[in-house]
């Protein structure tokens, strides 16, 4: 919804422009905040078409997802506030609900055995060392 409304700015624009009731039009600030804040929900996006996209989720992939989007969101820099303190809530969801993914066993055998990630995306390695002697 937000890249959409960024695409279609310049639009929305001159028709709210053109009406004496319209609701008050976004300033460059405001436009530039909005451009930041849909860069730190564009991993989360991707995570979530990866996983929608086939009739049902591997459990190998689930690991490397997670590791993948929190380090996308751990790179993103910005200098807006607003922008910094969603980031700091969203990677703090994602640690509270996501944080002790390698310690669920079935996971991360699922992982470990597809050969497309082994032990790549594992950052604890205690986990791993643990999943390797089963």
């Amino acid at each position: 919804m937000i890249q959409r409304f960024l695409e279609l700015k310049s639009t929305v624009s001159d028709i709210l422009i053109c009406h004496k009731t319209a609701p008050p039009i976004l300033i460059g600030l405001e436009l530039h905040i909005a451009s930041s804040l849909l860069n730190i929900l564009r991993p989360l996006e991707a995570a979530t078409k990866e996983i929608s996209g086939d009739k049902y989720c591997t459990g190998s992939k689930v690991i490397p997802l997670v590791r993948c989007m929190l380090s996308k969101l751990k790179t993103f820099t910005t200098d807006e506030p607003l922008v910094m303190e969603v980031q700091k809530l969203v990677l703090k969801e994602i640690n509270k609900r996501m944080g002790a993914i390698e310690q669920v066993s079935s996971l991360a055998i699922a992982t470990i055995l597809d050969p497309r990630f082994k032990k790549l995306h594992f950052e604890d390695p205690l986990a791993c060392s643990n999943v390797s002697k089963k």
